[in-house]
């Protein structure tokens, strides 16, 4: 899946819809474990879920901020490299400096 998102990241044009991805099925008795899609919405619903508020400001821990950086990371490499690229920035200078009020759902903030 990896490789069918770098190839996304590198042939991808804006303005264009993106070309359908064929994957052929596994042969044998072979069954993925532990999987779990990461989507934007999954990394919105972290980072919603593991901030905290102090004095009504969205605030993060520096473990919780690796972890988020991580899965945006893994955004990208499954073909979302512009969803990761906004969702980065929009943490790196919105969430951590301190300028979401928690009075705002976090995917609200995103979204707005």
């Amino acid at each position: 899946m990896q490789y069918i998102g770098a190839y996304k990241n590198l042939t991808y044009k804006p303005g264009t819809p993106p070309s359908p991805t064929i994957v052929k099925p596994l042969v044998g008795k072979t069954k993925l474990a532990g999987t779990q899609v990461i989507d934007a919405a999954h990394i919105l619903s972290l980072i919603g879920s593991k901030v905290g508020s102090v004095h009504g400001i969205q605030t993060v821990d520096d473990e919780t901020l690796r972890i988020i950086h991580e899965q945006i990371q893994e955004l990208s490499n499954m073909g979302e490299d512009g969803q990761a690229a906004l969702l980065k920035e929009f943490v790196d200078t919105e969430l951590v400096p301190g300028n979401l009020l928690s009075s705002i759902n976090f995917d609200e903030s995103f979204e707005a």
